[in-house]
């Protein structure tokens, strides 16, 4: 009996280290050379919990060299939560551009949006859509309005969303860009916080593809309580699961029409996922080669 339980523990074990093996890892990345938001700590803790119930193995850091070729091979999607001012050196930002490029994601958040100006590429991913105006604090009251409501990070939201959280307005509207594209998700109607009067286009979360690699973006999130918010947790995991590259399928859709062309986002091919910092294994699975960074 003893022989069997030993043997039933080594199985247990056994799965249970190749199910962490085998799930997604992410860092979230929280290092600012600018203002920083006071918060900070408690919305990286929320959001680490959430997406770790999500299935997702999260790192956190503010480690800035990270940044480099063997350390970014560790994950496949990097989280700007709240990051500000010019927070990569350059040789940092091209290590990030060649991860990007090799298939890997980003997730910007909130005042990532208020960061490396100087850094074109940055900008390409973001749309251009720097920090330029405060026209709401923390307690504005606002009402989101959902543009695509076939988004798998829209579709279980209300079309008038309504919150309260910091307005950020931008030195250029994000669905002005084309190189690359930007697909806006959610505008705010600038009608419910100015004191009545109609605003102008006001997007707040978007997202592209842009040279092998996919970029998500929101200006919310300023707020703790965003961070327990069941709607904007929700819109963060779409564009987590957009990001990392998950297949998704058409409303309804089931059986082999749920894997048909144009129904599934496009997956990279077996072995481009990360480029340098990954080996194929004895079976033909991609194998993390080891760093010091962690």
């Amino acid at each position: 009996m003893f022989k069997a339980l030993r043997i039933s523990f080594a199985l247990i074990l056994a799965v249970a280290v190749a199910i962490a093996e085998s799930a997604d890892r992410i860092l979230i990345f929280t290092k600012t050379a600018g203002v920083r938001e006071n918060n900070i700590a408690d919305t990286r803790k929320a959001l680490k919990t959430f997406y770790e119930g999500k299935g997702l193995t999260v790192d956190t850091s503010e480690n800035a060299a990270l940044f480099s070729d063997t350390g970014l091979a560790h994950y496949k999607a990097v989280v700007f939560l709240k990051t500000t001012g010019d927070f990569l050196n350059t040789t940092q930002q091209a290590a990030f551009e060649k991860w990007f490029q090799a298939g890997g994601g980003a997730q910007i958040i909130h005042a990532a949006l208020d960061a490396e100006t100087a850094w074109p590429f940055y900008g390409k991913i973001i749309g251009g859509a720097y920090f330029n105006s405060l026209p709401g604090d923390s307690n504005t009251t606002q009402t989101e309005v959902v543009d695509d409501s076939t988004d798998r990070s829209t579709v279980d939201l209300p079309h008038r969303w309504a919150r309260k959280d910091e307005i950020y307005g931008f030195k250029t509207n994000p669905r002005s860009a084309t190189n690359p594209s930007m697909h806006i998700l959610v505008t705010v109607d600038e009608s419910t916080f100015r004191s009545g009067k109609a605003g102008a286009d006001h997007p707040m979360s978007w997202y592209c593809s842009y040279q092998g690699g996919r970029a998500w973006v929101t200006a919310m999130g300023h707020i703790t309580p965003a961070y327990s918010d069941p709607n904007f947790l929700g819109h963060l995991w779409g564009g987590m699961e957009f990001i990392l590259v998950r297949p998704t399928t058409a409303i309804g859709a089931s059986g082999p029409a749920a894997m048909s062309k144009g129904i599934q986002r496009g997956l990279v091919r077996d072995g481009e996922r990360f480029g340098e910092g990954l080996k194929k294994d004895a079976s033909g699975r991609e194998a993390e080669i080891k760093s010091g960074n962690k």
